[in-house]
């Protein structure tokens, strides 16, 4: 995974620290990369300054011939994401991907990480996590 530094900074409580919240330590570590300017078709959109870093890196990465995937989860950051033809999944699809990778802790439910998710602010409303729970066979 990598993250531009302007988002990694935004959530998490020690920069310094390479890891996000909850990342998994069977995954491979998290490459934080200097932020890149913001290309005018990101600007347009007028996105907080996390969600714009992550689009003008992943239009970065792209343009250089990598294969990107960001990870958004608020409704104009994904739409952003879309009309620049990126591709994306939400906290919820890795959460999902997670589970079918069997990397969730011990008897660790979908149900679990959504109630942690719900916890520290991000609420999914109650058809989504209706349907990611569904998806996960819980």
């Amino acid at each position: 995974m990598i993250v531009p530094s302007t988002t990694f900074d935004e959530v998490t409580p020690l920069p310094a620290a390479a890891s996000l919240p909850g990342w998994h330590p069977d995954l491979p570590p998290i490459a934080v990369e200097p932020d890149v300017p913001i290309p005018p078709e990101v600007i347009r959109h007028a996105l907080d300054l996390g969600e714009s870093m992550v689009l003008a890196l992943a239009l970065h990465l792209q343009a250089g011939g990598d294969e990107v995937e960001v990870v958004l989860d608020e409704r104009r950051g994904r739409r952003a994401a879309t009309a620049l033809g990126l591709s994306l999944v939400g906290t919820a699809g890795l959460v999902l991907r997670a589970k079918a990778a069997g990397l969730l802790a011990g008897s660790e439910l979908v149900r679990d990480v959504l109630d942690s998710l719900d916890r520290e602010g991000m609420y999914l409303g109650t058809e989504l996590r209706a349907a990611i729970l569904d998806a996960a066979g819980e």
